[in-house]
């Protein structure tokens, strides 16, 4: 079952957000409105995170866009997802490639 993420605007625009847990094949689609604030969708998928991804409880977790290419550098150890506006929305940050966005999430 996807979660849905992001729904606290009356613009929804729905696109499918695949979660992958670094160095693992744990993975998880969420249902996610890009026109909602980046800020709520990730509280809300690092507050699902500890019981569908396995980590344990109280485990500070953080997310990153999965396919970053950095020299010397996997994917899953690139740089965690950091906001530049508490109002930034998911479109606003990763404008048209909603549907090509991934995530990776990884212990802090």
């Amino acid at each position: 079952m996807s979660h849905i993420l992001g729904f606290e605007r009356e613009n929804i625009e729905i696109i499918d957000l695949y979660v992958k847990r670094v160095f693992t094949k744990t993975t998880k689609n969420y249902f996610v409105n890009a026109n909602g604030s980046l800020r709520t969708i990730m509280a809300e998928l690092l507050g699902s995170a500890h019981d569908i991804f396995g980590f344990e409880e109280g485990a500070q977790l953080e997310l990153v866009e999965a396919g970053q290419q950095i020299n010397n550098l996997k994917s899953e150890d690139a740089p965690a997802i950091e906001l530049d506006s508490p109002e930034e929305t998911f479109k606003q940050r990763f404008h048209n490639r909603g549907n090509n966005v991934s995530f990776y999430i990884r212990k802090v």
